[in-house]
């Protein structure tokens, strides 16, 4: 009797278990069945499952629940187990569109509320105009990024109303589906796969820079911040959806006066005067406002820029306004620093914010022969500096982050954090909702 008793909730057991991983299947393959626009060229997925699992399993689930915004999303939304972010091919490389089902009404009117307070009837957007919401009663379409052109919601309404669409299984893009990874991209754009583990996030993207020809820039070792990278540096600004520098000086129009490559660097602080206005009562007992110069530290930036023809190019950059005078960078572009320049050997534009010009670099870092980009920050040197005060404790739970070549187009990409054990997610998570 107690022989059948056992098989029998074993059975019970099995069925169950049975039962669970059916439906995991089903929500699984059923994330990928969705239509997608036609002129789709590149896919961003955020793979829910897999990240729900390690919250669950080395995070703290009521920290996320900590934020408004989480159950609020949870409950407007019929989330998949793979979200799905698609970039089109005619429009700016910096924007994406997301198709979601609305689950509750309220809760989603609530999200508009609080989230997307700008615009009106079926169309609203965030205050900084870097996230827009199109919907109808049943679906939202999600758009990340800054471009509102008409352009832009003319594809979001057709991706919201299933027109000009395809199977998603029909793409070249559906081969994501292969990549085990938390967030992942492929297409004609980016290619990275990323995963959070314990104390790290780690992972790899392909490096879609054409030019091949090797390029001499320097930065020190001991920098807290440095990037070289083969690079238009005013056509990564544009992909990165920095569009202008300042009011007519547009960054694709600029692409045409800088060479390929630049390198940015942080070597420790550097003093700069700043003029300081404050209020101080006269003689006749009245508040006037007093300016003042007063010398403050700053990180000491660093930035260098070949130039495709020296004259031409300073030429059309004073034009522009974004080089002043002789030797000064507008004020307007880089607010915390009052940035020089000269031309350093030439062809290269030098930005620096130290009063010691290009100062000499006791061991130098440049690239290997065959990569298009190394980059690095030391969180750490970064945290401990007083002009960062204010940002150390953002800074001081991250260790290091760094860019290195692997192989061929492919780089991997490391940011470590204080913590080794914790997971990166949950660390992620904390800084977040304590914040």
């Amino acid at each position: 009797m107690v022989k059948k008793i056992v098989l029998y909730v074993v059975a019970i057991l099995l069925l169950a278990a049975a039962g669970f991983w059916v439906y995991l299947f089903y929500k699984r393959w059923s994330s990928y069945q969705v239509s997608i626009p036609a002129q789709a060229d590149r896919v961003v997925r955020v793979n829910l499952e897999q990240i729900g699992k390690k919250v669950l399993k080395t995070g703290d689930p009521s920290k996320v629940r900590q934020n408004e915004l989480v159950p609020l999303i949870n409950k407007s939304f019929d989330l998949p187990f793979n979200i799905f972010a698609f970039g089109i091919k005619s429009l700016s490389t910096s924007v994406y569109f997301t198709k979601l089902k609305i689950a509750d009404k309220n809760a989603f009117n609530e999200l508009l509320a609080k989230v997307f307070t700008q615009g009106k009837d079926s169309l609203r957007h965030n205050p900084s105009g870097t996230l827009s919401m199109m919907f109808n009663s049943e679906h939202a379409v999600l758009i990340v990024g800054k471009d509102t052109t008409m352009r832009v919601f003319n594809q979001s309404s057709d991706f919201l109303n299933n027109k000009n669409v395809m199977d998603f299984n029909k793409s070249q893009l559906y081969d994501i589906k292969k990549v085990n990874a938390d967030l992942s991209s492929t297409g004609n754009m980016y290619n990275f796969a990323i995963n959070f583990e314990a104390g790290k996030i780690s992972g790899t993207f392909v490096s879609n820079v054409q030019q091949e020809s090797p390029i001499s820039l320097k930065v020190p070792k001991e920098s807290a911040l440095a990037v070289i990278s083969k690079e238009n540096f005013f056509s990564l600004l544009n992909k990165l959806g920095i569009k202008e520098l300042i009011p007519d000086a547009a960054t694709q129009d600029l692409n045409a006066y800088a060479h390929q490559g630049f390198a940015l660097y942080i070597n420790g602080e550097t003093e700069q005067l700043k003029s300081v206005v404050t209020y101080e009562y006269d003689d006749n007992f009245e508040k006037v406002e007093v300016k003042k110069t007063e010398a403050t530290k700053v990180p000491n930036l660093n930035l260098k820029i070949p130039l495709s023809d020296e004259h031409t190019a300073i030429n059309a950059l004073r034009k522009a306004q974004v080089l002043i005078g002789a030797d000064s960078v507008n004020n307007a572009i880089l607010p915390l620093w009052n940035m020089k320049y000269f031309l350093k050997s030439g062809r290269t534009l030098f930005l620096y914010a130290s009063h010691d010009l290009d100062t000499a670099i006791t061991i130098p870092v440049q690239l290997e022969r065959d990569a298009d980009l190394i980059a690095w920050i030391d969180f750490q040197k970064l945290s401990n500096m007083a002009s960062l005060a204010e940002l150390k404790s953002y800074l001081g739970i991250f260790d290091e982050l760094n860019v290195t070549h692997d192989l061929d187009d492919t780089y991997k990409i490391e940011l470590s954090f204080q913590n080794k054990t914790k997971s990166s997610l949950a660390q992620l998570i904390d800084l977040i909702t304590s914040r």
